[in-house]
């Protein structure tokens, strides 16, 4: 039962963000100036200026999935450079009621349902059991949604090469145990993990954790000369976000090992 536990525990734990983004509709109305600026400001790393805009704006749009969604990702990067585990909890869990307030206002938003599923697998670390499983299954529901609106999304298809590399490293027994005592463990496929992030990796080139998780997806399927490939371009890309530094240490030790 242990296993089960790590092994959710650790779909996220690299964080489900670090992505640069546009929400690519020509549609988007009144505040799409500001939010191209909180567009660039997050780019920059400028963190705290892009989250201090975004809040005022949404004092004056509080349905506005866009501004909402873009919070969401905030708190989790936020969240991601918390300290210690109380405050990391509660950036998580702001992140989702952002995320489901996305949802709520603009349900056809395919970043708000991915942006959901990322702040669900962040929180899920802080989660039981039993919850841990279900958040299993609504993170791969809300990825489905995500795609189907947006097949091209990068934020979807990086988190689910993610979620399908760590669920399927669930053990039998675990699957077992986790069926009968927690509810219905999801499948998950090393292949499925690579196909969807050559996707994010393709939609997305410049993107650092594109290849970084899909070196993990290689080390993972005994592919070393693949990561190792996938670890050397990931490191040409920029950092962009707070947990980045930190990936960017783990890929240099393993290559300096088995590179």
């Amino acid at each position: 039962m242990k296993g089960i536990i790590l092994a959710l525990l650790v779909i996220f734990l690299s964080s489900a963000t670090g992505l640069a983004f546009s929400s690519g509709d020509p549609a988007r109305s009144e505040p799409s100036v500001s939010l191209d600026k909180c567009d660039k400001l997050f780019d920059s790393q400028q963190y705290d200026a892009a989250r201090r805009l975004l809040e005022g704006m949404l004092k004056d749009n509080p349905n506005d999935a866009e501004i909402l969604w873009r919070l969401s990702n905030h708190a989790i990067n936020d969240g991601d450079a918390a300290t210690d585990d109380a405050r990391q909890e509660r950036y998580f869990k702001k992140a989702v009621s952002y995320a489901e307030r996305a949802v709520k206002a603009d349900n056809n938003n395919a970043f708000a349902h991915a942006f959901l599923a990322a702040s669900y697998g962040s929180y899920a670390m802080y989660a039981g059991g039993e919850e841990k499983v279900k958040l299993a299954n609504r993170i791969r529901d809300e990825l489905n949604i995500a795609l189907k609106l947006d097949p091209d999304n990068q934020v979807a298809h990086t988190i689910y090469g993610t979620w399908h590399r760590e669920v399927a490293d669930v053990s039998w027994i675990e699957r077992k145990l986790a069926n009968l005592f927690l509810g219905s463990m999801p499948d998950g496929s090393i292949e499925e993990s690579i196909t969807h992030l050559r996707k994010a990796v393709q939609v997305a080139p410049t993107v650092l954790r594109h290849r970084y998780e899909l070196g993990l997806t290689y080390i993972a399927a005994d592919r070393d000369k693949e990561a190792a490939e996938s670890f050397r371009a990931a490191l040409k890309c920029p950092d962009g976000w707070r947990i980045d530094p930190r990936r960017r240490a783990i890929m240099r030790e393993w290559l300096h090992d088995n590179g």
